[in-house]
């Protein structure tokens, strides 16, 4: 690659770096289940998953 055609390559990741900043996730799942729908299959995704957060009682915090 020369100069030139890294910057191009660098300013269009620039690009969509910001757009996807700007618009999150919304227009990738949008994208998703369009492309789903043209080749037929039924667009399911996951939803979030909850995290717990793994609480120790004081005693085994102690070191000895």
């Amino acid at each position: 690659m020369d100069i030139m055609t890294t910057a191009t390559v660098r300013g269009s990741c620039l690009d969509f770096a910001v757009a996807n900043r700007d618009n999150g996730s919304e227009d990738a799942i949008t994208a998703a289940k369009e492309m789903a729908e043209n080749i037929g299959v039924e667009p399911v995704f996951k939803g979030t998953r909850i995290h717990w957060k793994r609480r120790q009682f004081g005693y085994q915090t102690e070191m000895r």
